[in-house]
């Protein structure tokens, strides 16, 4: 069981990576932040945001080298109201 857990947090690991340090790097030349990033900067400071969703899409494609969809499910708190918002990640 605890082997199972592992394999699960490693593929969230890469998951949560988004397209890759390359990919990253290419948004920070830009200016722009990653999905990840755009959410911790839209929910109300100490508190947290729930992610649905996070293996849609994973590892349904051998052609494409995304671990997942391009795009978060989250919903959290914002001006105190829990709200669900999407965020589309272009890498």
């Amino acid at each position: 069981m605890l082997a199972l857990i592992e394999k699960r947090n490693n593929h969230l690991e890469k998951i949560y990576e988004g397209g890759g340090k390359k990919a990253i790097a290419k948004q920070k030349e830009r200016n722009k932040l990653t999905a990840r990033e755009r959410i911790d900067y839209l929910i109300d400071k100490n508190s947290n945001f729930t992610e649905i969703g996070a293996f849609a899409g994973f590892e349904m494609y051998e052609e494409y080298t995304l671990e997942a969809w391009r795009y978060l499910v989250v919903f959290g708190i914002i001006i105190a109201l829990l709200i669900a918002y999407f965020v589309w990640s272009w890498i």
